[in-house]
């Protein structure tokens, strides 16, 4: 088990002497030149005084690609570089948008993880942002994700639950199936 730790201790090393990790000097961050500087602006605005009211730091990085390297890692110690959130509450939240590769992650702070599970994180990214940015509108997804997040943190977001495809199939042939018999039933006397 000793020579296993030691071994993944070594890789992460070798990936992060691989990987520069940015330094991150605003709350919003866009290493992609989508966002305007008007935008950046404002969401750094609104970042700085979410972290001014409630001491929750949030800091938004959209970079191109990860070229290769695991989402999860590059979001961590990306979180643990740029010393998000507060040493002593760990309460930092990281939103990570890496568009070339159509990716997208919360990294949460420990002090944070029963306000923003990563089930919630996860139902974010997903219902939040990720349409906005299919129809290739960065801005308004960033700023959705923000808006729930924040929520999230003060425990007023709840996460929509959508129904799939084939929740409304299966509710539609059970109803033709007992239709059918029924209809069959009546034949048969």
């Amino acid at each position: 088990m000793k020579k296993l730790f030691i071994f993944l201790f070594l890789v992460s090393i070798g990936f992060a002497q691989q990987e520069k990790f940015p330094v991150l000097k605003n709350y919003a961050n866009d290493f992609t030149g989508t966002l305007t500087p008007g935008q950046l602006s404002e969401l750094d605005y609104r970042l700085k005084a979410f972290d001014d009211s409630t001491s929750n730091q949030l800091v938004f990085l959209m970079i191109p690609t990860l070229n290769g390297y695991p989402l999860e890692q590059y979001s961590f110690e990306t979180s643990v570089k740029n010393k998000i959130g507060t040493k002593k509450n760990d309460n930092g939240v990281l939103l990570l948008v890496v568009k070339d590769d159509h990716k997208a992650r919360i990294e949460v702070g420990y002090g944070l993880e029963g306000a923003l599970t990563d089930a919630l994180s996860s139902s974010i990214v997903r219902n939040v942002m990720i349409p906005y940015f299919r129809q290739n509108d960065y801005f308004d997804g960033v700023s959705a994700g923000i808006d729930a997040i924040v929520l999230a943190t003060k425990g007023e977001y709840k996460a929509v639950k959508k129904t799939s495809s084939r929740d409304s199939y299966s509710g539609i042939f059970t109803l033709l199936f007992v239709l059918f018999y029924f209809l069959y039933l009546r034949q048969c006397r």
